[in-house]
């Protein structure tokens, strides 16, 4: 056993297992290279069916091919069409590629990547387009003007200038924005208006307290005031009383003078006033003297007589009146009474003004409180 070779030591059992298993790799070898070939030639078919397809969705297109097989729209052959598919495959718009074309709507295919400048310029009749979420780019003014169109909501990584300048999203943009700047602007202002309403409120709120602490102040000084009002009032009161009848009686003086001196006075007044039209009325070229008629005339009715005797009136009753002597109400007042007169006149006067006060002082807490 020692002597023989692996070969001639295995059993017949063991030889046909072997050849079993080499048979097993050989048939999975088969159909493996088999089923890889079927695979390719299905994905060659089904990329020449989608090349196909493609090429009869793009014959409404000018377009570019890349290496890679992906194209590039370079612009539309009917641009009267109502609506534009954009088939699988593009992976770019080139600028200018749909300016002014009437299509209302235009479906843009996933793996799309580029919108070029102005490539949908003036389009007025766009009304819809989708973004597929490959894009990552759109040039300057790439929707310009299309005066209808919405605009979709997506994220582009790039936006050029004026992108979307005029179209319907635009304008309504603005207008949310005016919106939303109209609303700052009324919510500042409605801020500024309850924050100048509560410096108000707290500003009346400081003058009611101030008003309020001068009224207690003011109270407890007219307590005070009418307290000395009072004890001063029974003092003035009797000097007071002492000097009505000091006055009443220097009337009854005065009035028995006038009755004394009245009736003679006003005789003395007429004779110097015939005295004085005798003389005015005679006549030294003549010798004459005036008749009664011309006398009366002259004291009655000559303006400058009545003047003259105004005055002759005025000197003599002065004259009477310095003689007579009669006392002014003043000089019969003591110098005790004019003392104590004065401090009940300024207490009775800081009285009243401390009630003024106090008048005004709850006036203005009335209109405060209107405030509040």
């Amino acid at each position: 056993m020692d002597g023989k070779n692996d070969s001639e030591s295995m059993k017949p059992d063991d030889a046909d297992a072997l050849g079993s298993d080499a048979f097993s790799d050989d048939a999975d070898d088969f159909f493996g290279a088999v089923a890889a070939e079927a695979g390719a030639l299905v994905s060659e078919k089904i990329e020449r069916e989608k090349r196909e397809k493609a090429e009869r969705e793009l014959a409404s297109f000018e377009y570019e091919t890349h290496a890679d097989g992906t194209y590039t729209l370079t612009g539309v052959k009917d641009k009267t069409a109502p609506r534009l598919v954009v088939p699988e495959g593009v992976v770019s718009i080139a600028d200018n590629a749909f300016a002014g074309a009437k299509a209302m709507e235009v479906s843009l295919p996933e793996g799309l990547m580029s919108i070029g400048n102005k490539a949908f310029f003036g389009c007025k009749d766009l009304m819809k387009i989708n973004f597929p979420d490959s894009l990552v780019s759109l040039g300057d003014e790439a929707f310009s003007g299309c005066t209808d169109l919405e605009v979709p909501r997506k994220d582009v990584r790039r936006v050029g200038r004026a992108a979307f300048a005029g179209t319907a999203t635009e304008r309504n943009e603005r207008l949310e924005a005016q919106r939303l700047e109209e609303e700052r602007k009324r919510a500042a202002e409605k801020q500024r208006l309850e924050r100048k309403a509560a410096e108000k409120r707290a500003a009346v709120e400081r003058d009611l307290k101030s008003f309020n602490e001068q009224l207690e102040s003011a109270r407890s000084e007219l307590e005070e005031a009418k307290k000395a009002l009072e004890e001063i009032t029974p003092e003035f009161n009797a000097l007071d009383l002492e000097f009505q009848a000091k006055k009443e009686k220097n009337k009854s003086r005065k009035d028995a003078t006038s009755k004394v001196y009245g009736w003679p006075l006003v005789i003395v007044v007429l004779a110097a006033a015939l005295a004085f039209g005798f003389g005015f009325g005679f006549s030294p070229v003549t010798g004459e003297w005036p008749t009664v008629g011309k006398v009366l005339f002259l004291v009655f009715l000559s303006p400058l007589t009545g003047v003259l005797a105004g005055v002759v009136l005025m000197f003599v009753t002065g004259i009477v009146t310095a003689i007579i002597s009669v006392d002014d109400d003043k000089d019969l007042q003591s110098s005790e009474y004019k003392d104590v007169k004065k401090r009940y006149d300024e207490a009775a006067g800081r009285v009243s003004s401390i009630e003024e006060r106090i008048n005004g002082l709850l006036e203005d807490i009335e209109y405060a409180k209107k405030d509040l």
